[in-house]
């Protein structure tokens, strides 16, 4: 399909849920694709019994393409292709876009002022929540059976806290949003330990410790 929408590509890197493993038999087919040509392109096509979703130009092109999304948004592209895998590839070029992705989604891409000023509300709201959910594991209110829930709400919490903080977007969903919040420098290894150990044990005192010394 891509040898015949695109003859003259440079490189092709597979993304989205088949790249992940999640994929279902419903799940599109997600490609970057690298061409020889700078125009810039963002289309679905249905092949055969499939549907594809393609962004692709040249390598110049989807470096910009990256660079700005980092800038002015959530660094949407720089995930999209950092989390890829190389197909094909001419002189290492599509390697090289993915590791110029992973680097830059790593590090938490920059927020724009404008969003962060509307973003989830204030870090006093930020820390309110927080200490709702302290509050009720102090308590032991609804928590039995809702680690999951409430582990997640913290992430969540601590993840609009240090976007704030760090002016930086630290990205993702679910196990990736935790992933992230994991590896990003943060200097909140400890909250993140917290949450393992309340997951695996049941135990919330460690976590309620942790998250006393956020809001304090």
């Amino acid at each position: 399909m891509v040898s015949q929408e695109y003859p003259y590509s440079r490189g092709i890197l597979l993304s989205g849920s088949l790249a992940a493993g999640t994929f279902s038999v419903k799940s599109d087919i997600d490609l970057i694709v690298i061409t020889d040509r700078d125009e810039l392109i963002d289309s679905s096509i249905r092949y055969k019994r499939y549907n594809f979703d393609i962004v692709g130009g040249s390598i110049n092109t989807l470096v910009k393409l990256i660079h700005d999304d980092c800038t002015i948004r959530r660094g949407v592209y720089a995930h999209m292709v950092g989390h890829s895998k190389v197909l094909f590839e001419v002189n290492n070029e599509a390697s090289d876009l993915r590791t110029l992705a992973v680097s830059l989604w790593d590090n938490g891409t920059n927020v724009c002022p404008s969003h962060l000023n509307t973003y989830r509300g204030t870090i006093d709201g930020i820390l309110a929540n927080i200490k709702n959910i302290h509050d009720d594991l102090e308590k032991c209110i609804n928590i039995d059976g809702e680690r999951l829930y409430v582990t997640a709400n913290l992430v969540w919490a601590m993840t609009q806290y240090i976007t704030h903080k760090k002016g930086r977007w630290i990205g993702g969903v679910g196990k990736w949003q935790f992933r992230h919040l994991r590896e990003a420098n943060t200097d909140i290894d400890d909250f993140v330990q917290a949450c393992y150990a309340y997951l695996l044990s049941n135990d919330p005192s460690l976590l309620i410790d942790i998250t006393a010394k956020y809001i304090s």
